[in-house]
């Protein structure tokens, strides 16, 4: 059985509900285990123990959130390269564009040898049903491709 990481921070909410919806739609996959952590709970022994990682975070000021920053800084150093190949995916709630975000997840993920396999998702604004509904299919096509070793 292959295991599934959810890992997300969310001042106003919008963040877990995203992730609340990426989890129902990956446990609909009954051969991957799923996990759910906020980032302050994660410690590496999560991440070596998961097949893959979705990150759900937020956007503040052109940078990751701040506990989603704290999160990786936490495991940088003592992962090495312990998560090289780990496939990971990236959503993300912003106001604004979302690139300076993305950018520096991906540096900080691609370091600790992380590959991406999925097109990061962005919703801006006001979330509305079709972005939870897009998170459950993500959430289900993630776990799926995890279980088939796709990724």
């Amino acid at each position: 059985m292959k295991g599934l990481l959810i890992v997300y921070h969310s001042q106003s909410g919008r963040n877990e509900q995203l992730a609340g919806s990426l989890y129902r739609g990956a446990i609909r996959h009954e051969d991957t285990r799923v996990t759910l952590l906020r980032c302050v709970d994660v410690e590496l022994s999560h991440l070596l123990q998961s097949d893959g990682v979705i990150w759900v975070g937020a956007e503040n000021f052109g940078l990751p959130n701040g506990m989603m920053l704290d999160c990786l800084a936490r495991q940088f150093y003592s992962a090495g390269q312990s998560l090289a190949g780990t496939p990971f995916a990236l959503v993300l709630s912003t106001g604004n564009g979302g690139e300076g975000a993305i950018r520096h997840l991906r540096a900080f993920l691609g370091a600790m040898g992380m590959r991406e396999c999925a097109e990061c998702t962005i919703f801006h604004g006001p979330l509305e049903t079709e972005s939870f509904t897009q998170c459950e299919a993500l959430g289900e096509g993630f776990a799926t491709a995890l279980s088939m070793g796709i990724y």
